[in-house]
């Protein structure tokens, strides 16, 4: 069992950085938010290297209490099975 608590160190290079900043930027002038997963490898115990930014398939939701993301279960078998496979 991995202990993410035990990391810290985060290795990501400015391609992925500016993909998730891009993001997050377009979620953000449309009011909304969104759910970006860093998929990587554990270099050791405290280091953490991110390979890839993975954003989903997802709705945002704005409510009077605020805004959310939804992400389906299609989408959410297919990061699995696509994670599992890699």
């Amino acid at each position: 069992m991995i202990n993410f608590n035990k990391i810290d160190s985060i290795k990501i290079n400015r391609t992925i950085f500016d993909e998730t900043t891009t993001a997050f930027q377009i979620a953000g002038r449309n009011g909304c938010e969104v759910f970006v997963l860093w998929v990587g490898t554990l270099n050791n115990a405290t280091e953490f290297k991110v390979s890839r930014a993975l954003i989903p398939e997802q709705t945002c939701y704005k409510t009077m209490w605020g805004v959310r993301v939804q992400i389906d279960s299609a989408e959410l078998h297919r990061i699995s099975r696509e994670m599992y496979e890699h």
